[in-house]
């Protein structure tokens, strides 16, 4: 379990996925227990620190009460390193994630493996991103 930062003033999470220390295989990997029971996540920011990588087309998804309903499965070209990739922007509530229960934040991997990579992910109440 990683959990690397709460500010319950915000209501920001932010969770670290690291190959070296998650691994990447195909398969769902529990990155924390930190979100709380009640919390509503309206944004998802992901910052890729390093790049995902992969020796097939690997796809990963995000998810909190579900695998994907951070992040639907996306394959993985886009995260390279310094990339900002916001998901969950679409202003609308009904794609809102609520947690039902204390949850963690799950990175699912499908199709191939991943072989590198290391990302942070972001989740807030509010639009954090300034235009």
């Amino acid at each position: 379990m990683d959990r690397m930062g709460v500010d319950p003033r915000q209501a920001v999470y932010a969770f670290e996925y690291d190959f070296d220390k998650h691994g990447g295989a195909i398969g769902t990997i529990e990155l924390t227990e930190a979100i709380l029971e009640g919390e509503v996540c309206k944004y998802a920011y992901i910052l890729v620190d390093e790049q995902l990588t992969s020796a097939g087309a690997a796809e990963v998804a995000l998810g909190i009460e579900t695998t994907d309903d951070v992040l639907a499965a996306v394959v993985i070209t886009g995260f390279t390193a310094g990339a900002t990739i916001a998901t969950l922007l679409d202003w609308d509530p009904a794609n809102f994630v609520t947690a039902t229960a204390n949850q963690a934040l799950t990175v699912t991997v499908s199709v191939a493996d991943l072989t590198a990579g290391k990302m942070v992910i972001v989740l807030s109440k509010d639009n954090l991103l300034v235009e």
